[in-house]
C-alpha cells in the first residue's frame, strides 16, 4: 500500500520464510535482528516506523530499547505504529496468545503507551484492529425497557471483553519543530477511522 503512494518501503525481519516471501512480492526486504538494524541507522532518517506483533515476543526491558531507538531514528514529527496482540480481550489473553510458544507476555495498551510517552512520543492513541475477524458481538435489547437494562449491561460487558479487537496499535508522534508529515496525516485518520 505505501509503495502505490510513493512511500520508499523497507521491510526488516529475522525470519526467513517472511524474507522469501517479501522478496518474491518484490519488496525490499532485509534479513536481521530489528536491534542489530537500528542500531546501524543514523539518527532522524525514517518518516515511520512500525512493526507487527512483535513486541509480545520481547521483555519489557527490550520493549523499552526498542521504543528508544525507534524514538532516535525517527524525523521531528515522524510515526510509530507498533501493533500486537490486544490482551483486553478475554479470547485472546487466556488462549490464542499461548498457541505461538515464542510470546513471552501480552503487551498491555497503556504500558505500551506510557512506554512511547516516557521515551519522548507525543499525541500517542490506542487504535483496535482486526475488529472484523471476531464477528458479530451480542445483541443488546432495546434500551428503552426497563427489564432489559441489565441485559444490556452484561451484554455490553460481554462485548468489551470477548468482541473487543484481537488486536491493537499504538500510533505515537515523535515531537519536533511544527512539521506537517503527510504521511502522519493520512496514517492517523486511517486509523482513527478503524478505531
Amino acid at each position: 500500500m505505501l509503495n502505490k503512494n510513493n512511500y520508499e518501503v523497507i521491510g526488516v525481519d529475522s525470519n526467513s520464510r517472511s524474507i522469501k516471501f517479501g522478496l518474491d512480492q518484490g519488496y525490499d526486504v532485509v534479513n536481521r535482528d530489528i536491534f542489530d538494524y537500528l542500531a546501524s541507522c543514523k539518527n532522524e532518517i525514517f518518516s515511520s516506523v512500525s512493526l507487527f506483533q512483535v513486541v509480545e515476543h520481547l521483555a519489557v526491558d527490550d520493549i523499552c530499547r526498542l521504543v528508544k531507538e525507534i524514538q532516535r531514528v525517527l524525523v521531528p514529527g515522524g510515526i510509530s505504529i507498533i501493533e500486537t496482540v490486544n490482551p483486553e480481550n478475554v479470547t485472546v489473553s487466556s488462549h490464542t496468545f499461548y498457541l505461538d510458544p515464542t510470546h513471552i507476555r501480552p503487551v498491555p495498551p497503556m504500558l505500551l503507551e506510557f512506554i512511547h510517552n516516557y521515551y519522548g512520543f507525543k499525541n500517542s492513541f490506542y487504535s483496535g484492529a482486526n475488529k472484523e475477524a471476531l464477528g458479530r458481538s451480542l445483541r443488546r435489547g432495546l434500551p428503552i425497557l426497563n427489564k432489559l437494562t441489565r441485559i444490556n449491561r452484561i451484554a455490553n460487558l460481554l462485548n468489551a471483553k470477548f468482541y473487543n479487537s484481537p488486536d491493537y496499535a499504538i500510533i505515537a508522534i515523535k515531537e519536533g519543530k511544527n512539521v506537517t508529515n503527510k504521511y502522519v496525516e493520512d496514517v492517523a485518520k486511517f486509523a482513527r477511522k478503524c478505531s
